[in-house]
C-alpha cells in the first residue's frame, strides 16, 4: 500500500492520513482509507471514474476512519491518478481549489477468477483434480491448475502435504511445477498450467479424515508465499483441502 500522510483541509474537515494500494489486478476494487477529524463529503476519482464518498454523521472535531471504494471494472492495465474533490479543498501551501491529487495506482497482471486461491498476487490456484477418496496404499494422483497472475523472477517450489486426522504426515512431495521442467520464472502472465503429481503415501496411509496442504516456498530461504484474501491481506501460508480415506 502507498501511505500518504499529507494534510488535506476542507471547510469543516482535516484529513491526517490517506492509504491506498499501489497496485491492483484488473477488476479488483480500490479501497481508499481516510483518517482525520470532521464531517467529510468527498468524491473519489480514479481513471476518470467518480465514486461518491460516504457522508459521515460525526460532529466537527471528532475523529473518523472511513473506507471509500472506487470501481475498476473494465479499466485496462496502466498507471492512473487518484484524486479527491470537494468544494474549498486545500492540499498544498496556500493552494485552494476543488481537487487534490493523492497518488497513482497501477493496474497490472490478470483478473483473478472467482473462487481461485491467491498466492501473494503471483499465482492463482484455479482448481484441483482429485480422486473421490484417498487410496489406502500406493500414491494419490493430484492435478493442480495454476494461473500466473504476474511475471515472476524467482522459481518457487510447490509443496503438497497429506496429514491424517491426528495431523501426522501421511505423504509429502516438493517440486518445481511439471516435474521441474517448467519453473515459475518462465510462466507468462495470464497463462494457465496443468500440473500433475502422484503423491507417495507412507506405509500407514491416511487414517480417517485427511487434509491436503498446498503451497509455495522459495528454496533459498524457505519463505512461503502468503495466501491473500479478497482485501489483499495475508490469511495463511498454505491452502487446506479436506479429504476422506478410501475403503
Amino acid at each position: 500500500a502507498a501511505a500518504q500522510e499529507q494534510r488535506i483541509l476542507l471547510d469543516n474537515t482535516a484529513l491526517s492520513g490517506l492509504t491506498h494500494p499501489a497496485r491492483l489486478r484488473p477488476d479488483e476494487p480500490l479501497h481508499l482509507l481516510l483518517r482525520g477529524y470532521g464531517d467529510p463529503a468527498l468524491t473519489v476519482t480514479f481513471a476518470n471514474r467518480q465514486s461518491a464518498g460516504a457522508q459521515i454523521d460525526w460532529q466537527a472535531g471528532d475523529p473518523f476512519v472511513e473506507v471509500v471504494d472506487a470501481a475498476t471494472e473494465g479499466i485496462e492495465n496502466g498507471r492512473y491518478p487518484l484524486t479527491l474533490s470537494a468544494p474549498n479543498i486545500s492540499c498544498g501551501w496556500m493552494q485552494t481549489g476543488t481537487e487534490c491529487l493523492i497518488g497513482t495506482v497501477e493496474i497490472s497482471g490478470v483478473r483473478l477468477p472467482a473462487n481461485a486461491i491467491n498466492y501473494d498476487d503471483k499465482i492463482g490456484l484455479l482448481n484441483i483434480d482429485l480422486p473421490p477418496a484417498v487410496p489406502t496404499t500406493g500414491g494419490l494422483p493430484i492435478t493442480l491448475h495454476w494461473q500466473a497472475l504476474a511475471k515472476m523472477e524467482k522459481d518457487y517450489t510447490v509443496f503438497i502435504q497429506l496429514l491424517d486426522e491426528n495431523d501426522q504426515l501421511a505423504g509429502q512431495i516438493d517440486a518445481w511445477p511439471l516435474q521441474g521442467t517448467y519453473p515459475t520464472s518462465q510462466w507468462q502472465v495470464g497463462e494457465t498450467i496443468d500440473d500433475p503429481y502422484l503423491l507417495p503415501l507412507n506405509a500407514d496411509g491416511c487414517d480417517g479424515q485427511c487434509r491436503l496442504l498446498i503451497g509455495f516456498y522459495l528454496l533459498a530461504d524457505l519463505r512461503r508465499l502468503p495466501i491473500l484474501n479478497t482485501d489483499g491481506a495475508p490469511v495463511d501460508d498454505k491452502w487446506s483441502v479436506a479429504l476422506k480415506e478410501g475403503s
